[in-house]
């Protein structure tokens, strides 16, 4: 994991765990005819119209899928579950996903993380951006650093900015480094420490 996702999933964590509403619950299966075919609807819309896809995701031939339409046939109990698993993973899933998203981002720009928080680092840190100085001697190194104004990570983060630049550019300002500090690596992991 880079710096950007260790620090977005830090976020994520943060908020879903302290701030974010809970996730709601998986849709009710519906075993209705009117139901089934709304369902339906739902994934050709997704889609775009294009049958052979939307009965791809759903695991059926395209023609199973047409006489479905067309209400020449029934949907086998076997088939209801696939529609339902169909559903939930392109209709359901998605839309909550980017409604958790909004909600974390507008409760990290109204309810913003403590000014003088601690973060965990473990990462490769170069506490110098000049290429003459070397990296520490241990890779992946776990730091503590103390006193990281996270309001200013967090609405990177809201912004829709890089919330790893960011973090690197308070922990500068914090530690007074002359050319800057870098956590790079493959393994970087963050926490928040509040």
């Amino acid at each position: 994991m880079n710096l950007r996702e260790a620090t977005e999933a830090a976020l994520v964590r943060r908020y879903r765990s302290v701030h974010a509403p809970a996730v709601r619950q998986r849709v009710t299966p519906v075993t209705t005819e009117a139901g089934q075919q709304g369902r339906i609807k739902d994934l050709m819309m997704q889609f775009k119209g294009d049958r052979k896809a939307a009965a791809a995701a759903i695991g059926v031939p395209r023609d199973t899928l047409t006489r479905w339409i067309n209400g020449k046939r029934g949907i086998s109990k076997a088939s209801q579950g696939k529609l339902e698993q169909a559903y939930q993973k392109h209709i359901v899933t998605p839309k909550q996903q980017r409604a958790d998203l909004r909600a974390r981002k507008q409760e990290a720009k109204t309810n913003p993380p403590r000014s003088d928080a601690k973060v965990k680092v473990t990462a490769t840190i170069r506490w110098s951006k000049s290429p003459k100085k070397k990296y520490n001697r241990r890779p992946y190194r776990t730091t503590t650093l103390d006193h990281i104004d996270l309001s200013k990570v967090a609405a990177a983060w809201a912004g829709g900015r890089d919330p790893g630049k960011e973090l690197e550019k308070v922990v500068t300002t914090q530690y007074g480094t002359k050319d800057g500090v870098a956590f790079e690596g493959d393994s970087v992991e963050i926490e928040f420490l509040e």
